[in-house]
């Protein structure tokens, strides 16, 4: 893959290099924003992914810009609920 054709989301080039970017439109100051159409559509597309690809589907894999090493990042915040997220993942890809 040429370095032009990467995208930079993640905020570290090593995770560049090697991941899918997901964004989710938000505040992490505003748990308004964390709706079940948003948790449901991103659980539907991160499933497709996963199974496209052979991912795991686990919390080591799927992660959070905050949890990438050398970046500022704070998304997608305290109000981001891990494991409905994580609930509605491994229930789509078992229908897939």
């Amino acid at each position: 893959m040429l370095k032009k054709d990467i995208a930079w989301h993640a905020g570290n080039w090593d995770y560049n290099q090697t991941s899918i970017g997901i964004e989710n439109e938000g505040f992490v100051s505003d748990p308004n924003w964390f709706t079940e159409a948003m948790y449901d559509s991103s659980a539907k597309l991160l499933a497709y992914i996963c199974k496209a690809y052979d991912i795991p589907i686990d919390r080591s894999r799927i992660i959070g810009h905050v949890e990438i090493p050398g970046t500022d990042h704070t998304d997608p915040g305290i109000y981001w609920d891990w494991d409905k997220y994580m609930n509605y993942i491994w229930y789509y890809a078992s229908i897939i």
